[in-house]
């Protein structure tokens, strides 16, 4: 059974990421912040992808996709899809799957967005001990349990990994 090494490859993962937004063009405007931020949101989980071996029990079949569950569609829902169109990871193909952060369902990616309080603890609460890679948006969201957030920083879209979350979805 193969190993999901996420913490090995979050170093590389990181380094992959600056040269990404480095060559995307520099700070986010006030204009076009919003799709501007959403376009590069999804490129980078597009590219977090690239990074992560799940481990076989994590597919029933050799040509599964990779579901990517969202919770806060409003947060990256068409740009993320557009992102991933007809691209595959591993030979896997990737595809969408709107999650009710009440009753959510299994999936090998969570992006949950601007979610927080109560309903961001429930959903991390359902999400399998391993195997599930959780991004978010909110403030405290790794403070939570998550493993990656996306911020705003010096007018730059970055992101921070939470070790110990990690580790957990190994």
């Amino acid at each position: 059974s193969r190993h999901w090494d996420f913490i090995g490859r979050v170093r590389t993962l990181c380094l992959t990421l600056v040269r990404v937004a480095a060559a995307g063009g520099g700070p986010v405007r006030a204009a076009d912040s919003s799709s501007l931020e959403k376009q590069v949101k999804s490129a980078f989980v597009v590219n977090f992808l690239q990074f992560i071996e799940w481990p076989a029990k994590s597919f029933e079949k050799p040509d599964d996709p990779i579901i990517i569950g969202v919770a806060d569609a409003a947060s990256l829902g068409d740009a993320l899809a557009a992102a991933i169109d007809g691209k595959t990871v591993r030979g896997r193909k990737l595809l969408i799957r709107t999650m009710d952060p009440k009753a959510p369902k299994p999936c090998h990616v969570l992006v949950a967005g601007n979610l927080d309080g109560a309903d961001l603890q429930a959903l991390l609460k359902a999400m399998p001990a391993s195997g599930c890679l959780t991004i978010g948006d909110s403030e405290h969201f790794t403070e939570g349990g998550g493993v990656s957030r996306f911020f705003v920083e010096d007018r730059k879209e970055r992101f921070e990994i939470n070790l110990t979350a990690a580790q957990r979805a190994e």
